[in-house]
């Protein structure tokens, strides 16, 4: 009831609100109140933001505090409006990217262009760079702690139930050799929970 899209005059109380006022003998009266940005949710912030048709991004992975955005032609005039928003109506959010290239090289990892920097307040919209300090991220994932810099390495957090589904299959003295290791979200955890007798290598 408090939405103006949605009850913008009292003659538009939905009727099953209306029957519930008049049993309990009660009346809708009419008030002003003023919203801001403030106010508003991600998705809410960019439906006024953005012009018609074009539509929030609806998923992105997180590494750490980094949003990795995959955004559309329709989005890029609006990528970094999109970025911003993202880090004000999401605390945990410093740093958001979006992937320009595909993997096309045996290290697995892609250009990217980081969009919003709060972590070193570095220029944006940029080109990520070996090393960019604003991609040193931080995360925990099957009870172990990893750090990594996401422009350097292979990461896809998307991956977590499939890492957790097959290190949970190990048991204590298994031999587990792990080719393409990355940063070791495998060989890690399977070494320092399980127990398991470990070799895993990786180019980087």
């Amino acid at each position: 009831l408090l939405n103006p899209d949605s009850v913008p005059a009292l003659d538009n109380v939905p009727a099953e609100c209306q029957k519930f006022a008049d049993e309990k003998e009660a009346s809708f009266v009419a008030h002003s109140y003023i919203t801001g940005y403030a106010n508003y949710t991600y998705d809410e912030a960019l439906k006024k933001l953005l012009p018609e048709g074009v539509e929030a991004p609806a998923s992105f992975e997180t590494v750490g505090h980094i949003a990795h955005l995959n955004l559309r032609t329709p989005h890029e005039p609006y990528r970094l409006l999109i970025a911003q928003v993202m880090v004000d109506k999401y605390p945990a959010i410093k740093t958001v990217v979006h992937k320009t290239g595909s993997i096309t090289n045996e290290f697995r990892v892609f250009s990217m262009e980081v969009l919003a920097d709060k972590m070193t307040k570095g220029a944006v919209p940029r080109l990520a760079l070996a090393g960019d300090m604003a991609l040193e991220a931080s995360l925990k994932q099957s009870g172990c702690a990893f750090k990594l810099n996401f422009g350097d390495v292979y990461w896809n957090s998307r991956l977590e139930g499939e890492h957790s589904r097959l290190v949970a299959s190990f048991c204590p003295g298994d031999v587990v050799w792990d080719l393409m290791a990355g940063i070791g979200p495998f060989a890690v955890p399977a070494a320092k929970i399980h127990r398991c007798v470990v070799e895993a290598n990786d180019l980087n």
